[in-house]
């Protein structure tokens, strides 16, 4: 396996861009987020992991369902991102605690059978090879019978619509330049790696054309 990069320092263009994209209006109005931590279940008091964070996509929403007495970690390679995070969480005085972690999904330093609930969106496609890696790191700091969420984009059966699309995403100013494949994993794939991984109970649903969202238990 390769050694996991520890840390991404994102230009001020990009940065500017990438926050924009991350935080556009259009993205937190349809719900799906909400939708996302619900699938958790998270309780009051829980402590709880977002896995590539960026500014808050569930991470504000899990800081207010755990509550005063709960945590949420957030974790992801860019601190820029995560300083972006903080003010918003600061500035929707949310309920939890809000706990930046640098680090990245295959080697996040937290201990074992730690949280409540993993959460992790739109993150697993930028590990590529490593998504197994990162799967079962997710599990170890995972408490026993608890839940793990994710939702990430689906590798699509049309070929033309799967380059349109992934020809939109590598036009875009923040990716400008960049290789990355974001429709990279079937709905057999991904339940492929969560069995590697260790979970179990899964569960497997397509949304909004090319995404998936699942759910498993440790």
């Amino acid at each position: 396996m390769k050694t996991p990069v520890t840390e991404v320092r994102l230009p001020p263009g990009q940065l500017h861009e990438t926050i924009y994209r991350l935080d556009g209006p259009l993205r937190w109005a349809i719900g799906e987020n909400v939708d996302l931590v619900r699938r958790g279940g998270v309780q009051p008091g829980a402590r709880v992991l977002d896995v590539g964070a960026g500014t808050g996509y569930l991470s504000i929403l899990l800081a207010d369902a755990v509550g005063d007495k709960g945590e949420t970690y957030c974790l992801d390679l860019a601190p820029q991102l995560l300083e972006a995070l903080t003010l918003k969480a600061r500035r929707a005085a949310v309920k939890g605690a809000v706990i930046p972690v640098v680090a990245p999904a295959q080697a996040t330093g937290l201990p074992d059978n730690y949280f409540d609930a993993v959460f992790c969106a739109y993150m697993l496609h930028e590990t590529g090879d490593e998504a197994l890696a990162a799967l079962c790191e997710m599990r170890r700091v995972l408490k026993p019978n608890h839940p793990v969420v994710l939702a990430d984009y689906r590798r699509i059966e049309d070929p033309v619509r799967l380059q349109e699309i992934e020809g939109w995403y590598r036009a875009q100013d923040d990716a400008a330049g960049s290789d990355e494949v974001h429709l990279r994993f079937s709905l057999s794939d991904v339940e492929r790696l969560l069995g590697e991984a260790g979970f179990h109970h899964i569960e497997l649903a397509t949304w909004a054309d090319f995404h998936v969202h699942a759910t498993a238990i440790k």
